[in-house]
């Protein structure tokens, strides 16, 4: 039985995590108090996920698969400590998606990742996989999007459960399809099954843990902005912008901000390779001009990816676009994947 480890793609949230900021020390009462209440919240969920954890422990053991037992028990024993940062629940929500047997038109490579998040690629009817060098960037990655380290510079961009759009050494997209037959190793046997049912009995807590939070953080958020008030009414500015900051990071449900690709983070101009300017504003509207300063088209969001790491547009001279902003740049492709077509913009100005 196989399993993401939890540093690759965390599904149990421990406090343990580091954070993109500190806790204010005004707010550190604050905290501990709105910890408890999330906690106490979850307790119903955590109580029925622990009982179908034991009956899926169950099957491992009668299956003599004990390696997949461990990895439940060790799950269930993070559990038991309590010591969840709720504040990263939306942040570290993770989808699932195999690890291996994802096919690519492009030269009719097969992808998989290992346990570590390290990519291997092998071309059809070859036998042994090759180790790219490249790995799962856990700091860059989000719930849609796996960003990928190494200099070529890999994206994927996850469409759905069984469909991936991979954007390669900023000039190569291609449509990658999950096929059960092409992967390495225990083809549609009852382990892949066991991890599929246990990543989707983590993710569905994690679900139901942020909702049953939401309104706590609402509540916190709300005390935080009488304390920053008062802080600043007693004339500790330092302390009251820190406070503001934090509420801010908090409220907006990512507290990285190199993993915040909202379409606000659009804002701004920028420029592709061809030669086009495009001119984001906060609601992610964009113009797109020519070399000469006249507009060659305009942009529109119409809809995100589930988790808010990509946005669907539509363009005024006909289709749409899929956009996605990682780093210090902005990709580009066709809504339908289209393989020889991309733009990679950077930014210029302010």
């Amino acid at each position: 039985m196989n399993f993401w480890p939890l540093a690759v793609f965390s599904v149990c949230a421990v406090a343990s995590v580091s954070l993109a900021v500190e806790i204010p020390q005004e707010v550190q009462a604050l905290d501990r108090i709105y910890q408890k209440r999330c906690t106490q919240a979850c307790a119903p969920h955590i109580a029925a996920f622990t009982q179908k954890a034991l009956v899926l422990q169950k099957k491992c053991v009668q299956r003599s698969d004990f390696e997949g037992a461990k990895v439940i028990h060790d799950g269930l024993e993070e559990l038991k400590k309590n010591n969840f940062d709720w504040r990263l629940v939306k942040e570290t929500c993770q989808i699932s998606i195999p690890r291996d047997g994802w096919y690519g038109s492009v030269a009719n490579m097969i992808h998989k990742l290992d346990a570590e998040g390290n990519h291997y690629d092998i071309q059809e009817f070859r036998k042994k996989f090759k180790n790219t060098g490249e790995k799962v960037n856990t700091e860059l990655t989000g719930p849609d999007l796996i960003v990928f380290t190494g200099a070529p510079n890999r994206l994927w961009l996850v469409i759905d459960s069984r469909t991936i759009f991979e954007i390669y050494t900023n000039n190569i997209v291609a449509r990658l399809i999950h096929d059960s037959s092409k992967e390495g190793t225990n083809v549609g046997s009852a382990d892949e099954i066991k991890d599929a049912e246990w990543l989707q009995m983590q993710n569905d807590l994690k679900k139901r843990c942020f909702q049953a939070c939401s309104e706590i953080t609402k509540k916190y958020i709300q005390a935080l902005d009488k304390l920053k008030l008062k802080l600043s009414a007693d004339g500790d500015m330092t302390a009251a912008v820190a406070v503001h900051e934090y509420a801010k990071q908090l409220e907006s449900g990512n507290l990285s901000p190199e993993r915040d690709r909202s379409l606000k983070t659009f804002e701004g101009n920028w420029k592709d390779g061809s030669g086009l300017t495009y001119r984001f504003n906060g609601r992610g509207e964009g113009t797109v001009k020519k070399s000469n300063g006249t507009t060659d088209f305009t942009m529109t969001p119409v809809r995100s990816s589930p988790h808010g790491d990509f946005h669907y547009f539509n363009v005024s001279s006909g289709g749409s676009r899929i956009a996605t902003r990682v780093a210090d740049k902005v990709y580009i492709i066709m809504q339908d994947g289209r393989k020889d077509w991309l733009r990679v913009c950077k930014r210029i100005g302010k």
